[in-house]
Formats: structure tokens, sequence, C-alpha cells
């Protein structure tokens, strides 16, 4: 069995000694640099499961390994800074610049093992959970990729064409169809009771909407509305029904779908829950980014729309306004008229809460 490594980058050879026989009596393989630029060279080199990085070196700080690994092929592996001192300053920068935890030096045993054992563990879950989810996606992929318009299940069905902001559904209507959306955008939403609106999915070209209510004979589960011109092809739910019973593969694949969009809609709860305006807004940006560039994010332009981001990060559109103009002060974004260019892809993907 392939043993986890470590790369520890520390100029004190004497913690460095010290935190390697820890770390290989738990059968952890661990290499060693004391500078900033011998370490780069090494993660050139090499991949590792883990780096522990000394906040002050010789010949840089933590922060630029840490910036120059976020832009490799290594920008995945989990990072902790080790420093001297603890402040809430230094603690919350180190956060905000995307590392995974924060060490106190001089460190005991059981300290560094705990840092050490969390994020392995972490990181092997994470890589596990990954590998399954591309597999399902592919899976889902294969199957409706070859649904486009002249497909027998969307030929000589009525068609619908929707105004900007026309409702096509709201919450606890009734529905015989799923529809299909040939052209435009729509967003599905919920409401609260006193009216605020939570942004729960933009669908675009090519996406079924609607399926959840219809397949369990619930009411609307959510508004539907457009956001721009849009066309969408009304399929009833019977002959919806017979196309995933005519192949059991089609069925399973259409269900692991809807899997995958309640799990995306329950992290989204425990976000709002837990997560700081700051890092709600960042997912909501590459959310959005994620819709209009499904195929390539280097096409880094959204529309400016605060009240989306509002919606999606369920915070008002004066936070929207505060952190935006926090991530353009720190070179994350960009924005110009009516459109945000997000110029650091990787900075704000790893926000920490």
């Amino acid at each position: 069995m392939k043993k986890n490594s470590i790369l520890i980058i520390d100029d004190h050879e004497e913690i460095c000694r010290h935190a390697k026989s820890l770390l290989q009596l738990e059968h952890y393989e661990v290499s060693l640099a004391h500078s900033g630029n011998e370490a780069l060279k090494i993660l050139s080199e090499e991949s590792f499961d883990l780096i522990l990085c000394a906040l002050v070196l010789p010949d840089m700080d933590g922060y630029e390994i840490l910036e120059k690994k976020q832009k490799s092929a290594n920008q995945s592996i989990p990072f902790v800074f080790m420093a001297t001192t603890y402040d809430n300053h230094s603690f919350r920068e180190a956060m905000n610049r995307g590392a995974d935890d924060y060490l106190l030096k001089p460190f005991t045993g059981e300290d560094l093992l705990n840092v050490v054992d969390i994020r392995i563990h972490k990181q092997l879950s994470f890589k596990d959970c990954s590998a399954k989810e591309d597999e399902v996606v592919s899976y889902i992929e294969h199957v409706f990729q070859h649904i486009k318009e002249d497909h027998p299940l969307l030929q000589n069905r009525n068609v619908r064409n929707l105004k900007n902001k026309e409702v096509l559904l709201l919450e606890g209507d009734q529905s015989l169809n799923i529809y299909y959306v040939v052209s435009g955008r729509v967003k599905t939403y919920k409401s609260d009771d006193e009216g605020k609106q939570y942004l729960t999915d933009i669908c675009l070209q090519g996406d079924f909407v609607g399926c959840a209510a219809v397949l369990t004979n619930h009411s609307v589960l959510e508004s539907i509305i457009a956001t721009e011109e849009s066309q969408v092809i009304m399929i009833p739910k019977q002959d919806f029904i017979n196309f995933l019973y005519a192949d059991s593969n089609t069925f399973m694949k259409f269900a692991q779908e809807l899997c995958i969009k309640v799990h995306d809609t329950e992290k989204k709860l425990i976000d709002m829950a837990y997560s700081s305006a700051r890092k709600r807004i960042s997912e909501a940006l590459l959310f959005v980014l994620g819709k209009y560039h499904s195929q390539d994010v280097s096409n880094n332009d959204i529309p400016f729309q605060r009240n989306t981001l509002s919606s999606l990060a369920a915070v008002s559109n004066e936070c929207v306004s505060r952190n935006l103009t926090d991530f353009k002060n720190e070179g994350l974004i960009r924005i110009i008229k009516n459109k945000i260019f997000i110029l650091d892809y990787n900075k704000l993907k790893n926000i920490r809460n």
C-alpha cells in the first residue's frame, strides 16, 4: 500500500527532523525543504498529499509558496502554515489566501499528528468523492447528450415563447408537463413568507425543468421564470415517464442526475447556515460563471446582476456591493459597466470561510 507523502518546508532543521521522525513513526513518507526555492523545485518534480510550510522563510514568505502552488498542477494539495506566533489577523489572512490549517510552533507530537491525520483523511475522502461524482456525471451525459431538438421525445410538442421576466410556473402550482429549454435562460427560485427569493438554479439550453414535481405527483416545488427571451418545449408527464421506462439504464441515470441536484441543494443550504457572506458571494460568482461558460471557465465574464448574486448567496444587495468592492480591491475581479470579469479563479474558489 502506497504511503501518504508530506513535504515539510522550514529553515529550522531541528523542527524538520523532529516532525519527520514523528511522521515516519506513523508510516508517512516525508521530504524536507529548508528554503522557498528548494521547495518550489521539489514541487515541480514531485507530488505530495500534504504540505507543511513555515510562514516565514529566508528567501520568501509562505504566502508566495502557497500562491505559486495554487497556480501549478499541485493546486489541490492541502496546505498547512506553521507559525511561531498566533494572532487573528495572520490566521484570517492565511485562510483567505487558501490555506487549509494553521499550526503553532513549537507544536507537540499530538498537535502535529492531529492536523496531519485530519487533512490527509479529508483529502482522500475528497478525491474518492470527486472520482465517483465524475463517473456519475459522465454516465449521465452519455445518455442525455443525444437529446437534441430533433429527438423523438421533443417532436410535435407545444412550444411556449417566454418574454424576459415572464413566469412559467409559480411555487405551489400544479403541472402536468416537464419543460425542455430550447433557447434563452430561465431561473428557478423559492420564496419565504416575506416574499424574499432564494435562487436555486439557472437553466440553459438543453436543460429539463420541473421534473421533480411531476415525477413525485407534488405541486411545483420552485417558481420558474425567464431571465431573458426564452423558448421551452412542453413534454406531457406520461410521455416523459414512458421515455424513462423504455430503458432501465436511462431511468437510473436520470435518477442519479436528480440526486446530484438534491445534493447540490443541500450543500447550498449548509453553506447558507455556516458560511460567511464573503464565502457565499464568491461561490455565487463561480456558480454563475459555470452556468454561462459551462464548457470553458477561462471565458471569465458574467453579467453584473446584483439581484442574482444576492438571491444566490441569501444576502442583501448592499452586502453584495461591499464584498464585490473588496474582491475588486484584492484583484480577484474587475467590473466594467454591466459585466464582471473573474481575474483570479483559484483565489476566488479557495476563499476560506
